[in-house]
């Protein structure tokens, strides 16, 4: 894990409560930074993303949501990411536990 300390703490308030904010502790990026390019080239094909910070705890479900804020609920489009990761990569990585990124990605690359 790394810990930055802000150069400005970041005020939050939630509800009626005010947090500040002075540092950040990042999960372990150890696992995802063997994939490095790959994974950056990934998350653009699968999710329509340019860029993203990931480390070993970033999943699928990080990136499938859609905000409907009519009726204040989270859509996930998981089923559609795996047959688009199917179609794509002609893997099944449906049965990856939390289907966090870097198994994913270590799955595709044993593959190939």
């Amino acid at each position: 894990m790394r810990t930055k300390t802000l150069k400005k703490p970041i005020k939050l308030k939630i509800g009626k409560k005010t947090h500040t904010i002075r540092t950040i502790t990042l999960a372990s990026d150890k696992h995802i930074r063997k994939h490095k390019w790959f994974a950056q080239e990934f998350v653009q094909k699968i999710f329509g993303v340019k860029g993203a910070l990931l480390t070993d705890g970033s999943s699928v479900y990080d990136f499938d949501f859609e905000l409907d804020f009519v009726n204040k609920k989270v859509k996930h489009q998981t089923d559609r990411i795996l047959k688009k990761i199917k179609r794509i990569y002609k893997i099944d990585v449906s049965n990856i536990k939390g289907l966090v990124l870097y198994k994913i990605l270590d799955r595709i690359e044993d593959a190939a």
